[in-house]
């Protein structure tokens, strides 16, 4: 077996896309804690000091291959080895050959990479350049070095070098280590550092916040190009951090905000400028008359050349699906399936898009959707399997099935395309479909053919999961012929205003027994509901109809809350509640209660106008 340096001084280019346990661990996952890399640190110490007095070459630590890398722990490693020196326990001349013997004759990739983390102090000069060279071209070594390559001379340059010419965990390795000490280096940071296939957001994150932006826009050659593609930085160092952890956030605003609304040219620019804009007014720390820095970005924003530059990017498909999405809310404009068909040609699963559709799509939009997936995606690979797996334990091998499961929510209104897909959605591979599927099937019960029932059995006879199964015997066993009732709400009707009273909030009671088909429809729709008393209700005195803007009666508030609320109906005043949430498949609707303020005012009135006509009969006497 040939030995490492060997390999790798043959090897020619870079490898930097190799998965790299030293780069997640440095620069993604978390250390641990400090107290392990004490204990770890100290074992190896011993097993050195082991070595050094028995002359054995073996070091058990580093054999051992359930041990935490080196990487955890190295520094604390080099600071006890140091210390050992100076207090004359081991030989400086010892761990010299040590490290020399390790980096060159080793064929152990672990008693390699010890000999990297003693080269910080006890290689020869004249090897250094040769270590350097050939450990840099792996990203599983070159972390090994970070200590080390400060001992070349021009070591900044030659990180510069080396940022130019490798890729991945190298190129991470060498921008991070390199300090940035002249405009010539904060420039490439900014137009070509954070360019990399695997890694280009982490150094896009860590570049931003290290650059001279104030420098940077002094450049005389600054073009459109060059601002739109600092643009592109900031939007992503502002969305991965938080705003009040930005350091250098005053030059954001002083600086490179006027800048980018004056020469920027694209989509990326104009999202720079709706990310600062909304941080600055969230931050407390920030001090400035927020009221007309508002209405000064909103006249900028709603310009016709910005307002040109978002409709540009939409039919374009530039910039990021979730980005434009929140920018419609800008624009005022609710977005269809043909004006977010552009993204999903360029990603048939852009998650974005089908949450949004689905969510807020018209109905010709959310059918326009259902039809592409159907004709994109192979049904027959999304069903049959029937795999009892709940929403948290699954993976990225689902993606497809949990964009079904989306299609499907968006499907639930859409007669009969809804119900036919839903009858294969039953046979789904993941519960979150069959699921769905079946509430769909809930809602058109009573419109099931003797053939479709017959696909429902089928599937109740081959569901596994528990609750499924039961719920599947009710679309096959129960009714959905239920209470469809109706009132007058003229005389219940509400206006809302911004100082209406909260009152409680309710579970709402007896919806289970109420259509369907109906119920979702009135859900969907109403954004208010109606109370209204039932003084003939046979079994409740005080009972209380819940009742939503169409007249149909969604339910009742529960027998334990309408004592007080009843009470309040009968003295004439006005009451009416909003849904906070409904799960329909656990039969569960949530509100919470208010108190029309139109009430309170009249009561008001109606306390001075007594007040009034007392003092005038005073007057009289």
């Amino acid at each position: 077996m040939e030995n490492v340096f060997k390999r790798l001084q043959e090897f020619n280019g870079y490898d930097g896309y190799k998965e790299s346990f030293e780069m997640n661990y440095l620069c993604i996952y978390e250390s641990i804690p400090l107290r392990e890399q004490v204990e770890l640190a100290n074992n190896l110490v011993d097993e050195i000091l082991n070595m050094y007095k028995s002359e054995s070459n073996e070091i058990y630590l580093l054999e051992d291959s359930n041990s935490k890398s080196l990487i955890c722990y190295f520094e604390i490693f080099m600071k006890k080895i140091n210390t050992l020196v100076k207090e004359m326990i081991i030989d400086e001349k010892w761990l010299y050959k040590l490290t020399k013997e390790l980096i060159y004759k080793s064929k152990k990739v672990e008693y390699v990479k010890l000999g990297l983390v003693l080269s910080e102090k006890y290689l020869n000069v004249e090897n250094l350049r040769e270590v350097v060279d050939t450990f840099s071209k792996s990203g599983e070594y070159v972390f090994y070095l970070s200590n080390t390559i400060k001992k070349l001379e021009f070591y900044n340059t030659y990180l510069f070098n080396l940022s130019k010419k490798a890729t991945g965990s190298i190129k991470v390795f060498a921008i991070v280590n390199m300090e940035n000490l002249d405009s010539k280096i904060n420039s490439y940071l900014i137009e070509d550092g954070y360019k990399d296939t695997k890694y280009e957001r982490l150094l896009m994150n860590y570049i931003i916040s290290i650059v001279d932006l104030n420098e940077y826009l002094e450049k005389r050659d600054l073009d459109k190009e060059k601002i739109n593609n600092l643009a592109r930085l900031i939007c992503n160092y502002l969305l991965s951090v938080e705003f009040k952890y930005i350091g250098n956030k005053l030059e954001l605003v002083n600086r490179f905000l006027p800048t980018v609304v004056n020469y920027g040219t694209n989509f990326e620019s104009l999202y720079s400028i709706f990310l600062i804009a909304i941080n600055v007014l969230k931050d407390e720390n920030i001090e400035c008359n927020k009221i007309e820095f508002e209405k000064e970005i909103n006249g900028i924003l709603l310009s016709e050349k910005w307002k040109n530059i978002y409709f540009e990017a939409l039919r374009d498909a530039s910039g990021k699906t979730e980005d434009i999405i929140k920018m419609s809310e800008i624009y005022d404009v609710n977005l269809s399936f043909d004006d977010l068909l552009p993204y999903l040609n360029r990603d048939i699963r852009d998650f974005e898009v089908y949450w949004y559709i689905s969510k807020k799509g018209t109905t010709s939009s959310r059918l326009k959707l259902l039809n592409f997936f159907e004709e994109t995606f192979k049904i027959d690979d999304l069903i049959g399997k029937m795999k009892d797996i709940e929403k948290d334990k699954l993976t990225q091998e689902y993606y497809d099935d949990m964009l079904f499961f989306i299609v499907l929510k968006g499907s639930k209104s859409l007669y009969p395309e809804g119900k036919n897909i839903s009858l294969k959605g039953i046979f789904g591979n993941i519960n979150e479909v069959r699921k769905e599927s079946i509430n769909i099937l809930k809602r058109y019960r009573e419109k099931l053919s003797l053939e479709e029932l017959k696909i429902v059995k089928e599937a109740y006879e081959k569901e596994k999961n528990v609750i499924l199964k039961d719920e599947l015997r009710r679309v096959l066993y129960e009714s959905n012929n239920l209470k469809k009732e109706f009132v007058n709400i003229e005389k219940i009707k509400v206006d809302e205003h911004g100082k209406d009273i909260y009152l409680t909030s309710i579970a709402v009671a007896g919806s289970r027994f109420r259509n369907r088909e109906y119920l979702e429809k009135e859900l969907e729709k109403s954004k208010i509901y109606y109370l209204t008393r039932e003084k003939d209700n046979l079994y409740d005195e005080k009972a209380i109809k819940i009742v939503g803007e169409t007249g149909y009666v969604i339910g009742y508030v529960p027998r334990k809350e309408n004592y007080i609320l009843s009470n309040l109906l009968d003295g004439g005043k006005l009451l009416y509640c909003r849904v906070t949430e409904y799960n329909l498949y656990e039969d569960c609707i949530y509100a919470n209660v208010y108190l029309s303020y139109k009430d309170v005012i009249e009561t008001v009135e109606n306390s001075l106008k007594m007040v009034l006509d007392k003092s005038r009969i005073k007057l009289i006497n």
